[in-house]
């Protein structure tokens, strides 16, 4: 997530928006979540048993620290008008044989990886075990495009506090993909291109 922040950071320094394309197999929700399924049932029995010593509260609530770092990153790519599609790669693994099973269950990570996408405007490919459809349907999808202006009161608000963006559309089989936030930015703050 920091190096993420960071590369938006770099990308602050650009005018227009900008397409950052992350392949990855993503990293478990539990980080973010907490336990799901069987496993918060066990934590649960576990404090009305008394066991306390048996339950994280990491492992159970989520990782707060976790949570702060990835809202840190969607404020700061908002900032930065920066979009991340995301190409879940984790059909890439391969086993042994054909009729070999996979060591590790793929998929785990596709929730934090349509988030990513998701939060920031930007288009979540699963499955891709063909990397050139997956970068071809990213390409599709932002190749045409509309640009929606609008000119925001600033009635009690501070330049560079974030604010969210709502765009719907009318009609059968329509669907739109659109920045969940964005930033005023502060016209006295001069960026360095560089």
């Amino acid at each position: 997530l920091g190096g993420l922040e960071q590369l938006a950071q770099m990308l602050d320094g650009l005018r227009g928006r900008k397409h950052v394309i992350l392949l990855s197999a993503g990293f478990d929700a539990t980080v973010l979540l907490g336990e799901q399924g069987s496993q918060r049932q066990d934590s649960a029995n576990a404090v009305v048993e008394g066991r306390l010593w048996d339950v994280q509260s990491d492992s159970y609530f989520g990782d707060a620290a976790a949570r702060q770092a990835l809202e840190q990153l969607y404020r700061t790519l908002a900032a930065s008008d920066t979009v991340i599609h995301s190409v879940d790669v984790a059909g890439l693994v391969a086993g042994g044989s054909v009729d070999q099973p996979l060591a590790a269950p793929t998929g785990q990570g596709r929730e934090t990886l349509a988030q990513f996408a998701h939060k920031t405007g930007g288009r979540f490919v699963k499955d891709a075990n063909d990397l050139s459809a997956g970068l071809k349907e990213v390409l599709d999808a932002t190749r045409y495009y509309y640009a929606l202006a609008f000119e925001p009161s600033d009635a009690g608000r501070k330049k560079g506090q974030q604010r969210k963006l709502e765009v719907r559309v009318k009609g059968d089989g329509l669907t739109v993909a659109h920045r969940a936030r964005y930033v005023l930015p502060d016209s006295e703050k001069e960026k360095d291109p560089v």
